[in-house]
């Protein structure tokens, strides 16, 4: 049995699905707000950041549970 592979998205990936400024989601992550990434990368400088398409669509509705984020509906039926 294989299981299903949650495909991970860059931050421009997520920033065109949520409709933000990717530097956005950098002060998400700061803040500890937004979908929760995957650290890849060994150190501080080579750190790279993912998010699993779960963790995005789990986000946004949260974000629509709580009212939060009224403009997201609109980019995600754009999105698909």
């Amino acid at each position: 049995m294989t299981l299903p592979i949650d495909p991970l998205l860059n931050t421009k990936e997520v920033a065109r699905i949520l409709g933000v400024h990717p530097n956005t989601l950098w002060k998400w992550r700061n803040k500890g707000y937004g979908p929760v990434p995957v650290e890849i990368g060994p150190g501080r400088e080579d750190r790279t950041y993912r998010y699993r398409r779960r963790e995005v669509e789990r986000f946004i509705e949260q974000s629509f549970r709580e009212n939060r984020f009224k403009n997201v509906a609109n980019r995600v039926q754009a999105y698909g």
